[in-house]
């Protein structure tokens, strides 16, 4: 399931952006997007067994780790 908050992007607009002119958020190292809190930059939700087993053959084939918060969502879908 695509993330409804970055929209699939993994990343969505910095607050600080909004406080301050374009000028200050350069001076002060502010990037204009951020990693999205929802999905964790991954720009998608583990929702369902598919999108779980995919996850999972994916780690296994290139062995990335998982990382805390895929394992919660795979936690979540799982309850569900």
């Amino acid at each position: 399931m695509i993330c409804d908050k970055c929209n699939g992007k993994g990343y969505v607009t910095n607050p600080h952006l909004f406080d301050v002119p374009s000028w200050k958020a350069y001076e002060m190292g502010y990037d204009i997007p951020i990693q999205c809190s929802r999905c964790g930059g991954s720009g998608f939700i583990l929702s369902n067994a598919d999108e779980i087993i995919k996850t999972l053959d994916i780690a296994i084939r290139n062995r990335p780790p998982l990382t805390l918060r895929e394992l919660k969502q795979i936690r979540l879908a799982l309850n569900k």
